[in-house]
């Protein structure tokens, strides 16, 4: 068995305030994400991501601090997404899209909740459903914001749901068919809820 010169083993560790702070996130997101926020520690994080522990309070202070800046970091992206797109079929599915390139967002989330905590405790920044809600809401009156806030709840509601659960529905459907044509039929239901938006046809 070898073993790598201590060179090759500094070379691979984050060195640097902005490569260290990118490390700790991503390692943070994905512990965060597959085993909740309550069951990891800083030490667990700064293990995983190769940095000694005391950069963790240098450079976020707490565990709640890291765990808002990878809350915010999920934040930046959904809404970046929300932005990018005009027609709202295609930011509803963009939606979809980005929570399936972001599967710790949503375990993350719904472990805050299950732990007792408060959306506003834990949400500091604007994310994508304020940016739908803001577009949906543009020379509406009101029936017809609340008509469309219910269909961004409802698009939310699926796009999370599936997220989180997808596993357990289809074996409680006992569905033997093609996991991944029914979940692409799912990202398509996204883009149909958008028809029930007031003047998303315009």
């Amino acid at each position: 068995m070898t073993t790598k010169p201590s060179s090759d083993l500094d070379q691979a560790r984050p060195t640097g305030k902005k490569e260290v702070m990118e490390a700790l996130t991503q390692a943070a997101n994905e512990l965060f994400g597959n085993l909740g926020p309550e069951a990891v520690s800083v030490r667990d994080v700064a293990a995983k991501a190769d940095v000694n522990h005391a950069l963790v309070h240098r450079h976020f202070g707490t565990k709640e601090n890291l765990l808002q800046a990878v809350l915010d970091e999920h934040a930046r992206a959904f809404r970046s997404a929300m932005l990018q797109e005009d027609d709202f079929g295609a930011t509803l599915v963009r939606l979809f899209d980005v929570a399936t390139e972001r599967p710790a967002f949503t375990t993350i989330v719904a472990q805050l909740l299950l732990g007792g905590d408060a959306p506003n405790v834990f949400v500091a920044q604007e994310g994508g459903l304020k940016v739908l809600s803001d577009k949906v809401s543009k020379g509406k009156s009101k029936q017809e914001r609340e008509q469309a806030m219910t269909v961004i709840a409802a698009a939310a509601s699926l796009n999370l749901g599936w997220h989180l659960f997808a596993p357990f529905i289809i074996h409680a459907l006992d569905y033997d068919g093609d996991p991944e044509k029914m979940e692409a039929s799912v990202r398509e239901i996204m883009r149909q809820l958008a028809e029930k938006i007031p003047g998303a046809a315009d």
